[in-house]
């Protein structure tokens, strides 16, 4: 069995990346990431490919191009609910489900909901995402649009 403190090392990796993508903190979002990691947006079945992003920079010049169209009135909630972790020595998975909200005065919307494959990987004695799958189970058309306007580079396979 994997030691404890790893096992919330990735508890704290998720929160932080939910938090960055939070706080439009795309600095520390990239830095979830492995050098090379990648995120993939995918919808239920996993046929289409809506958004791709690969390497640390790229991820973080997509996180920007997000955080500069965010609404002032609004405030992104990125809930990740369940995770599963499974570690192997210095690699792992995770599956979590996920909800994704926008919250103004007038209410909340549900923007997306779905499920997180994340690969894991240990790198300078660190626990980071390989890579991110956001596997969608349902996004409005504009979610979509948004999710492809920011992905930029193409995926690989899972690592």
């Amino acid at each position: 069995m994997q030691n404890v403190a790893d096992y919330l090392e990735v508890m704290q990796l998720i929160a932080r990346y939910a938090r960055a993508l939070d706080t439009h903190d795309a600095e520390a979002e990239a830095n979830c990431f492995i050098r090379d990691g990648v995120h993939v947006a995918r919808t239920k079945d996993g046929a289409q490919v809506v958004a791709a992003v690969q390497g640390r920079e790229a991820l973080k010049a997509a996180a920007q191009k997000r955080a500069a169209s965010a609404k002032p009135d609004a405030r992104g909630r990125h809930n990740i609910i369940n995770p599963l972790i499974e570690l192997d020595g210095d690699r792992g998975v995770v599956q979590a489900y996920y909800l994704g909200t926008t919250n103004r005065e007038s209410g909340v919307t549900v923007n997306t909901t779905g499920e997180y494959r994340i690969t894991l990987r240990k790198e300078d004695g660190k626990w980071k995402f390989a890579e991110r799958a956001s596997i969608l189970d349902f996004a409005p058309k504009a979610h979509l649009a948004e999710l492809a306007q920011a992905g930029t580079g193409a995926a690989t396979t899972p690592r």
